[in-house]
């Protein structure tokens, strides 16, 4: 009855409001009764046609941040421009994009070229460099009342990058770093600076990530990175049955949620960065779980690969 009050109320078909009720709130893995996409796409058209409805009625802005890290954000535009045909519809696309990022993102770069090439004229490249020092100090000084040599100190460390400062700031806060001063919040005595490098922010990404998490998903996530950058979801399967160590059931959902893992429509895992997948490599060798993973990877790839490159990776993972 609610679906039929929807569809009256859009002027749509009861199919739509399904469609546009199962992306707001998804239905449970328990839940037999909602509407379900069988996959991906479907999800993809659905946004788009409800984009286009709200277009018909009023100029929309859609503003999509770090692309680079999601695929399914320059997919989602070339399933707009494929419903809209030959009607142009006022709907803006504002994308943001790392360009260093970018250059370890090769799905997503080749999917904006192709998106670049599809829009032709309409597409607009505004190329934004690093913040002025007084500016990126500025940003620094308004976050929390934070103490005069530490938002220089901070200005400078992240040289322009405002996301970067951000996440510095946040991972302080988060880890108990700053005390209160007697000019503003400052490092807490005996820390000294922490690096902002990219390397370092995906680090503390992962242990906060794992932190609540149960031990096995650690190691599931280890199996992961071992196989690959970009990982089949059958492969990955089978590797944590073999190791006794399968991943709890929102390891993936939760990865997801949190852009550290995306999942093609074939259903690979591919890790966002390439530094993520460092990360997770340096924990396991830390643990000295590293050489058993890597056994255990080439046990399985003598056992299922096929291929002329099977011998090679074969000793890839022998040699460690």
């Amino acid at each position: 009855p609610h679906v039929r009050e929807l569809a009256e109320l859009f002027d749509t078909a009861p199919g739509d409001v399904s469609a546009l009720t199962e992306l707001a709130n998804p239905a449970g893995p328990k839940d037999k009764t909602k509407f379900r996409f069988s996959n991906n796409e479907e999800r993809l058209v659905a946004l788009a046609s409800y984009l286009r409805w709200v277009a018909l009625r009023r100029p929309v802005v859609v503003q999509l941040e770090e692309v680079q890290w999601g695929l399914e954000s320059i997919e989602l535009i070339e399933k707009a421009l494929e419903l809209d045909g030959d009607e142009s519809l006022p709907i803006l696309f504002a994308l943001s994009v790392d360009d260093h990022a970018l250059a370890t993102c090769p799905l997503e770069r080749m999917a904006l070229e192709k998106l670049r090439e599809k829009a032709g004229d309409a597409f607009h490249e505004i190329p934004l460099g690093p913040l002025p020092p007084s500016d990126q100090r500025a940003l620094v000084s308004g976050m929390l009342g934070i103490d005069p040599t530490l938002v220089a100190r901070t200005a400078d460390s992240t040289e322009g990058n405002p996301l970067h400062a951000v996440q510095q700031i946040t991972r302080w806060l988060e880890s108990g770093k700053l005390a209160e001063g007697p000019n503003g919040l400052r490092l807490a005595e005996g820390e000294g600076a922490v690096s902002t490098s990219v390397e370092d922010l995906w680090k503390y990404r992962l242990r906060a990530f794992l932190e609540d998490r149960e031990p096995k998903d650690a190691i599931a996530l280890e199996l992961l990175a071992v196989l690959g950058h970009e990982v089949p979801r059958m492969d990955w399967g089978r590797l944590t049955r073999r190791a006794g160590f399968q991943p709890s059931q929102w390891l993936v959902d939760g990865l997801v949620e949190n852009g550290m893992l995306k999942v093609s429509q074939t259903g690979s895992y591919t890790f966002a960065h390439a530094s993520l997948r460092q990360a997770v490599l340096d924990q396991a060798e830390r643990a000295g779980r590293l050489r058993s993973h890597h056994q255990n990877c080439a046990d399985l790839v003598k056992r299922y690969a096929t291929g002329g490159d099977r011998d090679g990776r074969v000793g890839e993972h022998l040699l460690y």
